[in-house]
């Protein structure tokens, strides 16, 4: 289940050897950038706008074709500084863009953030399952949060369990971005909090629509500290 989110591809060899639980990868964009081959790559179109639709289906054809089974929709269109498309908008898009591939891979919804914003969040990919009025092909929906160590687990867990509700029956969550960050907690912090997260996403019944996810982000200084893993990029790639 577990992923690597990445910009530079060089860094995630830190976390991969024997042992490793992390499988497939994603950077934001639609080519690997030489994402190692032991990784399946995870496509994703940015957004409907500017040139990011101009070579997206040759490029998401391409990693079909090297191996690459799911593609991932528009980041974070309910927020201002990300996609910034609304639902009807996003919906139209996500026929014309991602329905062409639903025979030859899974499909993402776009990804909506845990803001608490009116309008955004669940709300707007409720919207979007409202306006996609059935047409829209798409197997999951990918989901990000960021809280305090304090909220932790449990508001994740929590926050997954109405995303599955508002995604639709039959759908899984894919939780692609999330880190307790807001309030800067410990090393030691982060890794106790995701070995509580890893063991209900991997282990507990109740949340086994999660079927991947990807903690935020391999970078240096967050899972990895130079040509290593951090002690909690450890935690994740391993435990």
């Amino acid at each position: 289940k577990r992923g690597a989110a990445y910009n530079t591809a060089s860094l995630v060899s830190s976390l991969l050897g024997t042992g490793s639980k992390i499988s497939w990868g994603y950077n934001w964009g639609a080519t690997s950038d030489d994402l190692t081959s032991d990784l399946e790559y995870v496509p994703m179109l940015w957004c409907s706008t500017g040139d990011y639709p101009t070579d997206w289906s040759t490029n998401a054809q391409s990693a079909i074709d090297a191996g690459s089974k799911f593609l991932l929709g528009f980041n974070e269109p309910d927020n201002p500084s990300q996609c910034n498309i609304d639902a009807s908008t996003a919906a139209s898009a996500h026929i014309q863009y991602m329905n062409p591939f639903s025979s030859s891979a899974g499909i993402g919804a776009p990804a909506v953030t845990n803001s608490n914003v009116a309008g955004e969040s669940l709300d707007w990919l409720e919207d979007w399952v409202s306006a996609c009025a059935g047409q829209c092909d798409y197997d999951f929906c990918p989901v990000h949060w960021y809280n305090t160590i304090e909220a932790g687990a449990e508001d994740l867990l929590d926050f997954v369990t109405k995303a599955s509700a508002s995604c639709g029956t039959g759908k899984d969550i894919w939780v692609t971005e999330f880190a307790p960050n807001v309030d800067s907690p410990s090393d030691d912090q982060i890794s106790s909090f995701l070995e509580t997260v890893q063991d209900a996403f991997d282990n507990n019944a109740t949340y086994s629509f999660v079927s991947r996810y990807a903690y935020f982000y391999v970078s240096d200084g967050l899972l990895v500290n130079g040509d290593a893993a951090s002690s909690y990029g450890q935690t994740f790639a391993f435990s």
